[in-house]
């Protein structure tokens, strides 16, 4: 018998194009199920979201009938978005249940992606099977769709599927997907300056960027068609949303704002606050840009971690969810470098303590200590990648032609 369970163990699995070893078939088969059974402890919870949001809006969409709801003004988030929920009113199961459902579903793909872009960035399936495990068990991965009853995978999960086809040099469909993310979810734009070094380094197109309006303009049609709203107010959508939560200069997210005081002179530091991050981004940007060095996959996905850090560490009026993108995005960063292994463990902690000063009420240490935490993270990874960029140096008589090799 034990012959039998390793030849088993050893045998090789063909799902499709792929092969798998028994042992790493059985690791991903735990790790779902265990994923499974986690979330599902989690699904009866009702969070403060869902009766302060969701439901409502479930009910304002059942009492206009579906599509016609959306011409009423009673919610602040992409069309695109607003159609989901439209689908899930119209099952015949409990909303939130459906809802949790298919965000869980979503974790599956996501952890999927993010398989194939570390399998993509090492060059090993082995780590690309690793990394599913992780994201799928990452504990805010499970708790912001199972537990919160949020919607965060949505947009992060397309822009995986973004930086998968620009590290293959599919510039087109990853700005497609991006396009798609920004259409869910404005919190896209927070890697947006890392798309315009990208576009410096040609590595996008400037026509790509096109893909953005065209593909908002494009989902907000049948809202339009289908649900009588005024099209000037689905294209202003998020101005509206970017109004809304202005009460903290950062809503239990451990930025900058818990050092200073979140609710020490708003309107002045609110302002000032979005100054400075302008500022700091443009520098970045000018900065990364003006270097000669080649761009490669890890310094991509690199850049695109440290301003999905920067961004929500100095912009004011922060949610606790908005370290989710960058949660994700730590896991890749530290199977590129495996002796920062602390960084995606650290970083997730302070997600999970944001998550719970929100639903419970409660943060053991103060968050301005988790402020300065995050802050060291910030810098270790902001210097890696200086580092990345110094080391992919150009020499100055290097032909365009030999740069892009």
């Amino acid at each position: 018998m034990d012959d039998r369970i390793r030849e088993h163990l050893n045998r090789q699995f063909h799902i499709g194009s792929f092969t798998v070893s028994g042992v790493w078939l059985l690791y991903l088969l735990g790790m779902t199920v265990l994923g499974i059974v986690i979330r599902g402890a989690f699904l009866p919870y009702v969070s403060q979201d869902y009766t302060g949001y969701w439901e409502k809006w479930f009910a304002e969409i059942h009492r206009y009938g579906g599509m016609a709801s959306l011409s009423h003004d009673f919610y602040d988030y992409a069309p695109t978005f607003m159609y989901f929920l439209v689908f899930i009113e119209g099952l015949p199961f409990d909303p939130m249940i459906s809802y949790k459902v298919a965000m869980c579903l979503l974790d599956v793909l996501l952890a999927v992606a993010c398989g194939m872009l570390a399998g993509e960035l090492t060059g090993s399936k082995e780590k690309g099977m690793a990394t599913y495990g992780l994201v799928f068990l990452l504990p805010t991965v499970m708790a912001n769709s199972a537990l919160w009853c949020q919607c965060d995978v949505t947009y992060t999960l397309l822009i995986m599927l973004f930086l998968y086809n620009l590290i293959r040099e599919k510039p087109l469909p990853a700005m497609i997907f991006y396009g798609l993310s920004f259409c869910l979810k404005l919190q896209t734009l927070f890697i947006f300056p890392a798309l315009v070094v990208f576009w410096v380094h040609k590595k996008i197109k400037a026509e790509h960027f096109f893909t953005l309006p065209v593909l908002y303009v494009l989902s907000v049609l049948p809202a339009v068609f289908f649900g009588g709203c005024s099209f000037l107010d689905m294209l202003l959508v998020y101005v509206r949303q970017g109004s809304t939560d202005v009460w903290a200069l950062t809503l239990s997210w451990p930025n900058i704002y818990q050092i200073i005081g979140p609710e020490a002179l708003i309107q002045v530091y609110s302002g000032l606050g979005k100054c400075l991050i302008l500022v700091i981004l443009m520098c970045t940007m000018y900065d990364m840009s003006r270097r000669k060095y080649r761009m490669t996959p890890r310094i991509m996905v690199e850049m695109v971690l440290f301003y999905a850090m920067i961004t929500v560490y100095f912009l004011p009026f922060m949610h606790e969810r908005y370290g989710y993108l960058a949660d994700v995005l730590t896991v890749l960063y530290a199977v590129l470098r495996p002796k920062r292994f602390y960084v995606p463990m650290l970083h997730v902690l302070i997600s999970c303590v944001s998550y719970m000063k929100f639903l419970t009420k409660e943060s053991t240490l103060p968050m301005v200590f988790y402020a300065f935490l995050l802050l060291f993270l910030l810098a270790t990874v902001g210097m890696d990648l200086y580092r990345d960029m110094q080391r992919e140096r150009m020499p100055e008589k290097l032909t365009e032609g030999e740069a892009a090799v």
